[in-house]
């Protein structure tokens, strides 16, 4: 080997050397980059033949960058960053609940409804009192916008998680653009001299985590170095293009009547949704579509009962103005979104029936002509025919089939104590008309303003089962043990996702501790190869001295 080829030697290792340095120069800056992985140069002994000697060595070649990186552990953290969003999204939406409900504080449904069976309770002591009337008035509209407010509250929640989708739904087609400009951008890298555009491929993995944040993925990297993600079974990156997502709405109606937007996605152009099966957006579509209703389903189911079960009992007795079949909830709402008392029972209080009657018995096609006085008297035709039950009278006039309006300045008005109706349109209808009447009477009559026996019944309602029913359709429940049970199974819930939500920290954890500890910078590590790469560069620069020395020496001879 002539001196001259000693020079080319020195000459590889400086500048492997350098290219070492600057190598750990670029891990020593970005040691708290996020998503950096640490880079080693890999080097290989260059040689030629020599017929007399064999392999003759020619100092040093630089083969390339590496980036040290743990595929498999990269594909199973992905995997549990996914369940891990899900888990954390779907535990804090069950918190989001709790603290609607507010259960259990004096603020919450259960104890508005204690207050309100107490209030019943109070009122069969003193039914002809006038402030436990009021009370009572008062505790059960205090329950009924407990209801409102619960269900308003957990409504707005559901429907301020369209939004959420929304953005979801645009960070997906964003993450997914900037994946498929950096599989060009490492194509085109790795394609000219064969390698590895490490930083870029730092970049690009560190977008698909954050894609898996959002949904589930599938990364598959081709031979080009290019990578397919593919989402519930679809394509969202090819090797040439990111396919967007789109939102399209789609309008819902509640039982209540009310209507509101609600957010699919799809890819675009396409027909059917699509389903996600973990991750982010997927939790986000459970709570709005799954777990949500189904507490909104339990709560409507409980006050539909509450409403009838009071409504059923309250109209068989009377009122203060001796009126009885009046509801004391608003029979057609049935919601807790728009239950309401009753009209009656709103404007006077002396309208709630805290005194018992007897059985309600409906009468159809009674046929009564008008007395000289123009009065329909019903005890007339049977003494029994009294009490009438408010809005069950209806009046029609058996020659034409017109039904009569009820009005001062209508066709009737009526006493429905006596069970007299009184005919005031005189013209069309003069004495002796002939009419059909259909109504609802009391077999019992008003007992006296000192009868408090249809407000107990009414607090015992309290402790009947009247909620979920067994295989053989016998109720296992109260309304208050059904509640308490509504809650328990949210409390049981948010504590299983929070369990559920620490262990998937853990494994995600675990996981980045592990690629941590094969990908990070070790800055003593580091330190140490900059003492070592320093040395390399400084003995091939005394290398290179002797060399040339020695070249003086020969070319003096």
């Amino acid at each position: 080997m002539s001196l001259f080829e000693g020079l080319s030697i020195a000459n590889r290792g400086l500048a492997a050397s350098q290219m070492a340095l600057n190598v750990t120069g670029q891990n020593i800056s970005n040691a708290n980059t996020v998503g950096y992985s640490r880079k080693k140069l890999e080097l290989s002994a260059d040689y030629r033949a020599d017929g007399e000697f064999g392999q003759m060595g020619f100092g040093v070649d630089v083969n390339m960058i590496q980036r040290v990186r743990n595929v498999f552990l990269d594909r199973q953290l992905s995997s549990q960053i996914t369940s891990k969003a899900y888990t954390e999204e779907k535990d804090a939406a069950l918190e989001r609940i709790e603290n609607i409900h507010q259960e259990p504080s004096d603020k919450g449904i259960a104890s508005s409804m204690d207050d309100f069976w107490n209030a019943w309770s109070d009122l069969a002591n003193n039914p002809g009192d006038k402030s436990s009337r009021e009370v009572l008035a008062s505790s059960a509209q205090v329950m009924v916008d407990r209801f409102h407010y619960t269900s308003d509250e957990i409504r707005s929640y559901k429907l301020s998680i369209n939004d959420q989708i929304l953005d979801n739904t645009t960070q997906i087609n964003d993450l997914a653009s900037k994946i498929s400009e950096m599989n060009k951008t490492i194509v085109a890298s790795e394609g000219l001299d064969g390698q590895k555009a490490n930083d870029s491929r730092d970049i690009r993995d560190t977008l698909l985590q954050k894609l898996a944040d959002i949904t589930d993925i599938t990364a598959v990297e081709d031979a080009s170095g290019a990578v397919t993600v593919t989402t519930a079974g679809s394509m969202l990156v090819t090797p040439n293009k990111a396919i967007k997502l789109e939102t399209v709405r789609v309008t819902v109606t509640e039982p209540d009547g009310f209507k509101y937007p609600n957010y699919t996605v799809r890819f675009e152009g396409a027909e059917n949704p699509l389903e996600p099966k973990n991750g982010r957006l997927k939790a986000l579509m459970d709570i709005r579509d799954k777990i949500i209703p189904s507490y909104e389903n339990e709560l409507n189911g409980m006050v539909s009962s509450l409403v009838k079960e009071v409504n059923a009992v309250h109209s068989t007795g009377y009122s203060l103005n001796h009126l009885t079949g009046i509801d004391f909830f608003d029979g057609t709402k049935l919601t807790a979104s728009n239950i309401s008392l009753s009209a009656a029972v709103q404007s006077d209080s002396n309208n709630i029936a805290a005194s018992q009657g007897g059985t309600i018995k409906s009468i159809s096609g009674q046929v009564i002509p008008s007395d000289a006085a123009n009065v329909l008297d019903l005890p007339s035709i049977n003494p029994a025919y009294r009490d009438l039950a408010v809005g069950s009278v209806k009046v029609m006039d058996q020659a034409t089939g017109r039904v009569l309006e009820e009005g001062a300045e209508k066709d009737y008005v009526m006493d429905t104590e006596l069970g007299r109706i009184k005919i005031m349109n005189t013209t069309t209808y003069p004495a002796g008309t002939n009419f059909v009447v259909d109504f609802h009477y009391n077999t019992t009559g008003f007992s006296g303003t000192g009868d408090g026996n249809n407000a107990l019944a009414i607090s015992t309602i309290r402790d009947k089962k009247t909620m979920d029913p067994d295989i053989n359709g016998v109720n296992s429940h109260t309304v208050s043990e059904y509640f308490s049970g509504y809650i328990g199974r949210l409390g049981v819930e948010r504590n299983q996702a929070s369990s559920e939500l620490d262990t998937q920290t853990a494994l995600v954890e675990q996981l980045q501790g592990q690629q941590d500890s094969i990908s990070g910078v070790n800055l003593d590590e580091e330190m140490a190869n900059l003492i070592r790469y320093q040395q390399t560069y400084q003995a091939s620069a005394k290398y290179m001295t002797t060399i040339g020395n020695m070249l003086d020496v020969l070319m003096k001879i």
